[in-house]
């Protein structure tokens, strides 16, 4: 593939510049890509450079693949290198060491010339002479005498970016990369990840032989195979066969889990990874199986939550490859010295054949702010130390997520030498991408990354950025942050393409706004403070005489639609969507009820980790100012404006402090079932009497929710028991009855968790 796009490059080169004819073999293409280059340079001179190209290291005996030697002086240039790819990479490494030649992005291509292009920008016209000047030294006194030889820190190097596929980026950076943005397609695998279900489809096999499925709770499911099954075995084996008849160049297959918790749990299977002291035992045993049908092929298949620790006993066969996922590691922290660098050792001493798949962006909020900036490096250079041979960089594989051209181009130089000075390069890239507003734009990241160390938070890639609220995102920082890229839209107004650059980083501090100041939290900056009403938005911003909230939602949207991206969450919600549910949240907000902050007497109060900042004592008192009826509604975010009972009722009674009609009661429950939340069977009411210190039942209503133990979509659901006759009464009974154990299908033996945000009566 690499072949084909070298010399598709060359033939654009020559198209332009008039090279017809031209019936050149691998390493002459190489030789005219550089001469093009430095033609282009010096606009169309011809300074008689001496170049050869040629297959043969001279620096290093055997080494890597990808390795290769350049050196110059005066007049001479020498490039070399094994195989046209590496060539390819060797050519554009001398231009950028020698001519400070460098591909930022595929939009900023930062090409040297004797006459540079003008521009407003202080910093890039300053950038543009110093180049120019190098050239004219060059010119008049030839080359620099310097000689390079550069490996690759790891085999195989994907950054997973929709940047890097565009342009000649990744040829450029020396990436393995693929022709597409699909997450399917990479270089030299036939089948990627989550590849049991492929290889044995359920709705052809679970109808006519559940067996050979994944064993959990007593019943089968299909949501993994069992890989005790030896029929399952032979017809993975048998469908793995005809995949690679499909694609017989592909060396990589995997076999592999799928994205769930739902391991099978049968004698069989279970007792092998007792013994194994890891989920991972069974697995390996199965993909040796594999692994032995196929000796020619490497089948790889995945270390991933439940399955990431070693087994104990069975070493993975030569062919078969292990991809090591990073997704629970903190990101505020370099990996070294955590239970993942345990599980990366122990893998190491099994298998010389591992990639490590990890992980550098918050995958539910793509645009959110996600300072991991000082684990980057660090945690390639770790990668390194253990002997991984293959890396795979997961960002975003289309434009416009948060600070993706920075993450692509630091990643990029990273993966081939996690040794740079991570800092430099990320100085280096603000300056040449964002011109004057550089300072600005390099002091966010530093101030967003301090913040966070202060705070002692974990950074995790799925975390709302509201968490964060008495963090980096607190109202306090997030002005700052404003300020921050106000002055640096200011400075670059007078240059479109920077403007728009800086636009797209305010988009991450809008975002990070909206989804911040719509909690209590926030204090002053609430959206909701000065005057608690679904309309506020439209009077109440983040900063004296800025924008106010509903413009801050207006600008996102319309600056998302136009230049991405095109969902904010890995799998779903576009721009428009979320402008719409941001107007609905903003819209049920608050509520008045005559509830509404009465003192509550918990008789089964919530767990301590999910009572949304109320404090209780015990279930024997009183207690006020109540997330439970503060008259604030919850977002789809647990964490948030709900209180949760871990296999319990949510169980209280309420005072109205008078007697009162109540005709009505109703509150909203949440489903997500990934999170174990789930939705209550049953609403029970009852009006009571107190007499000398007891109770009295005077009327009891309840309804039950039609929807308990279905699988439905994440979000917020309503629950309202209308009384079949009025109550008059000053203490009601409120019961929200727990379904207890999570529905069969879940897959998981374990009691659900019951989210309540307000409780509402009328």
């Amino acid at each position: 593939m690499f072949a084909k796009l070298s010399y598709s490059l060359y033939l654009a080169l020559v198209f332009v510049f008039g090279f017809w004819g031209l019936n050149l073999h691998a390493q002459e293409a190489e030789k005219q890509l550089l001469e093009q280059e430095i033609t282009r340079f010096f606009y169309k001179k011809t300074l008689g450079f001496d170049i050869v190209v040629d297959s043969k290291i001279k620096s290093k005996i055997n080494a890597p693949a990808d390795a290769f030697e350049w050196s110059c002086n005066k007049k001479e240039i020498r490039i070399a290198a094994a195989n046209s790819e590496a060539r390819e990479h060797a050519v554009y490494h001398f231009l950028e060491t020698v001519f400070g030649f460098n591909y930022l992005s595929a939009d900023a291509v930062d090409r040297p010339s004797l006459y540079p292009l003008a521009t407003p920008d202080n910093k890039l016209t300053y950038y543009r002479q110093e180049q120019r000047k190098l050239l004219l030294e060059i010119e008049k006194n030839g080359l620099p005498k310097k000689a390079c030889y550069e490996e690759p820190a790891f085999e195989y190097r994907e950054v997973f970016y929709g940047e890097c596929r565009r342009g000649q980026f990744a040829n450029f950076h020396g990436l393995t990369h693929s022709k597409d943005n699909t997450f399917e397609n990479h270089t030299n695998w036939g089948l990627w990840v989550h590849t049991l279900h492929k290889l044995l489809p359920p709705q052809e096999w679970f109808g006519k032989h559940p067996e050979y499925f994944a064993l959990r709770n007593g019943i089968r499911i299909p949501d993994q195979v069992c890989l005790s099954s030896k029929e399952a075995l032979e017809l993975v084996k048998t469908n793995l066969a005809k995949e690679m008849a499909a694609k017989p160049e592909a060396l990589y297959w995997s076999v592999s889990q799928m994205d769930n918790y739902n391991y099978c749990e049968c004698a069989h299977c279970a007792a092998i990874d007792k013994e194994e002291g890891s989920a991972a035992g069974s697995i390996i045993r199965f993909v040796n199986e594999v692994a032995k049908a196929f000796p020619n092929k490497i089948i790889s298949t995945l270390a991933y939550q439940y399955s990431r620790s070693a087994p104990k006993l069975t070493k993975p066969l030569p062919n078969v490859n292990i991809m090591l996922c990073t997704i629970e590691s903190n990101r505020a922290k370099p990996i070294a010295g955590t239970d993942f660098e345990t599980d990366l050792a122990n893998w190491s001493k099994l298998s010389n054949n591992i990639l490590v798949w990890d992980y550098v962006i918050n995958f539910s909020h793509l645009v959110g702010p996600f300072p991991n900036w000082q684990v980057l490096g660090a945690n390639l250079s770790l990668f390194k130390k253990y002997g991984v041979n293959m890396i795979f960089e997961q960002g975003y594989n289309k434009p416009s997520g948060e600070f993706e051209p920075l993450r692509a181009y630091a990643l990029s130089k990273l993966v081939w030498n996690p040794s740079l000075n991570t800092d430099s390069l990320y100085k280096y890239f603000i300056e040449h991408y964002y011109g004057d507003a550089s300072e600005e734009v390099y002091a966010l990241i530093q101030l967003q990354t301090e913040a966070l160390n202060q705070s002692g938070m974990s950074l995790t890639l799925y975390e709302p950025p509201a968490t964060f609220i008495n963090s980096f995102l607190s109202a306090a920082y997030l002005q700052e942050y404003t300020r921050l890229l106000d002055q640096a839209l200011q400075k670059t107004s007078a240059e479109p393409i920077l403007y728009q650059r800086v636009q797209m980083l305010m988009q991450s501090i809008r975002y990070a706004t909206l989804e911040c100041m719509k909690l209590t939290a926030a204090g002053d900056n609430w959206i909701f403070s000065s005057n608690p009403t679904p309309q506020n938005q439209h009077t109440h911003g983040l900063l004296p005489n800025g924008p106010s909230y509903a413009q801050v939602l207006d600008t996102f949207t319309q600056y998302a639609k136009l230049y991405g991206p095109s969902i904010l969450h890995e799998r779903y919600l576009t721009p428009q969507e979320y402008y719409a549910r941001t107007q609905a949240d903003w819209a049920q907000a608050t509520c008045t009820h005559k509830a509404l902050n009465k003192a509550i007497l918990y008789q089964q109060a919530p767990d301590k980790a999910y009572r949304d900042g109320s404090n209780i004592k015990d279930e024997e008192s009183w207690h006020y100012q109540q997330s439970i009826n503060n008259g604030l509604r919850g977002t789809i975010e647990y964490q948030f404006n709900w209180m949760g009972w871990w296999g319990r009722d949510a169980e209280f009674i309420i005072d109205l402090g008078k007697e009162d009609t109540i005709r009505q009661v109703s509150c909203r429950f949440l489903e997500n079932n990934q999170a174990w939340i789930v939705g209550p069977s049953k609403l029970l009411v009852q009006g009571l009497k107190l007499n000398k210190g007891i109770y009295l039942v005077q009327q009891e209503e309840q309804v039950a929710n039609a929807t308990v133990g279905l699988k439905l979509e994440v979000g917020k659901y309503p629950l309202s028991l209308t009384f079949s006759k009025p109550m008059y009464t000053r203490y009601l009974k409120i019961k929200i009855i727990n379904p207890g154990k999570l529905p069969t299908w879940r897959g998981v033996n374990g009691n659900g968790w019951l989210f309540i945000d307000e409780v509402e009566l009328y």
